[in-house]
């Protein structure tokens, strides 16, 4: 029910969040109770706001319009942020519990689309989080990114947020789900020190035992 309710919310044009005014208790739009108070969220739950996303290039894609960011931290989606932007705000607790509730997932990672009908960008973002899944199962981890074969090199986890966005998801369509995993596990390859830059650190997530590789369901 809640992603539900977050994910109606998602597809909802954003409202502009006002000029700045400074000296009249806000700071960017956004009321300083209210920064102080995402503030503590982002240290209690450790955290980090979206600006800490930096885009990865990934070298001659096969499928234009793709967009990838990256964190070594657990970031909010900034399609998120404007529920924030008042202690009042009805979705506010929801949201945020929302993001309290996976904290101790080691790897957060979306897709998206825009650009074109409904049912083009929710076809292109399915293929996005398939592959994704399907990539990270190739190189050895579950879908939250912790290592499923534990004799395997590497770290236990992969910690981070990863959002790969397509601009022309009609064009991702009109390729094989077989260049989507392709161009995914390239994404993965490009993104992987990143996510694993502070090693275990951030994480007390072990490597998953008992996995089935067949249908990608524990035993």
């Amino acid at each position: 029910m809640l992603t539900r309710k977050l994910a109606s919310l998602h597809n909802k044009p954003e409202a502009s969040a006002g000029p700045s005014m400074f000296g009249d208790g806000t700071l960017g739009g956004r009321s300083l109770n209210t920064a102080a108070a995402i503030g503590d969220f982002y240290r209690k739950q450790n955290m980090a706001s979206p600006q800490h996303m930096r885009a990865v290039r990934v070298l001659r894609p096969k499928i234009s319009g793709i967009t990838v960011t990256v964190s070594p931290r657990h970031c909010l989606d900034h399609n998120h942020m404007k529920y924030l932007d008042s202690i009042e705000h009805p979705m506010r607790k929801t949201v945020l519990d929302m993001y309290a509730s996976k904290a101790d997932r080691p790897l957060w990672h979306t897709g998206g689309a825009f650009n074109e009908k409904p049912i083009v960008n929710s076809k292109a973002k399915r293929w996005i989080q398939r592959a994704l899944r399907e990539a990270l199962l190739a190189r050895g981890y579950d879908r939250d990114g912790r290592k499923i074969n534990t004799r395997a090199p590497g770290p236990a986890v992969l910690y981070g947020t990863l959002k790969v966005v397509t601009s022309t998801p009609k064009v991702l369509c009109s390729h094989t789900f077989s260049d989507v995993l392709a161009l995914l596990k390239q994404v993965l390859a490009a993104v992987e020190p990143t996510l694993t830059m502070h090693g275990n650190a951030h994480s007390r997530s072990q490597p998953v035992r008992g996995y089935n590789m067949q249908n990608h369901k524990r035993k």
